[in-house]
């Protein structure tokens, strides 16, 4: 949905100075403010009104936004069985920056030595690790030297690595998710 633009509003006219403006001069300045109040009063229920649409049509992306996410993740978990660019790990293994020797690796599976590569909780993917692969010979067991970290540091035992071509950027949280939808909530309130 495309996001309503605001409405123009007409600056009001100065207002008289009951201490300052002499009776000839704040009367006409009060007849100006007065006349101007209610296309002033319409305009601004306008921008209310633009405000309220655009909060509703940013809940509505942020709503189809996770529904896409939670998607994208039960399509994940259904390929690793039948890609050879991922491989479960049930390695303890406790998030930060460093080496990490990763054992119990998948067989058959096209990891080299300089790949990126990230790791990913199975069962929350918010908490990831990327860095580049070192010491495997084709066999079920390499090193991630990771240099990027998010979500919760463990450790976990339920593992998946995933080659990657670029450093991921941290899925949104369910925190986050509501944090955006409650602000664009409130901003339509506000006018």
């Amino acid at each position: 949905m495309a996001i309503t633009p605001n409405p123009t509003v007409t600056p009001l006219p100065t207002a008289p100075q009951r201490l300052t403006d002499a009776p000839a001069v704040f009367v006409p300045k009060a007849d100006a403010m007065m006349a101007a109040l209610p296309a002033f009063s319409t305009q601004i229920s306008a921008v209310g009104a633009a405000a309220q649409a655009n909060g509703a049509a940013a809940e509505i992306a942020a709503t189809s936004a996770e529904a896409a996410r939670v998607s994208a993740e039960s399509a994940a978990v259904v390929a690793i069985g039948t890609s050879t660019l991922v491989s479960t790990c049930a390695t303890s293994v406790t998030l930060s920056v460093g080496a990490k020797s990763l054992t119990g690796l998948q067989s058959g599976r096209t990891f080299a030595n300089g790949q990126r590569a990230t790791l990913i909780r199975a069962s929350d993917p918010t908490s990831q690790g990327s860095g580049l692969i070192s010491g495997f010979s084709g066999g079920t067991t390499l090193t991630l030297t990771l240099d990027t970290v998010f979500g919760a540091i463990g450790p976990f035992t339920d593992w998946l690595l995933v080659l990657s071509v670029f450093a991921p950027s941290p899925a949104p949280t369910t925190s986050e998710f509501n944090s955006a939808r409650n602000f664009a909530l409130n901003a339509a309130v506000i006018f």
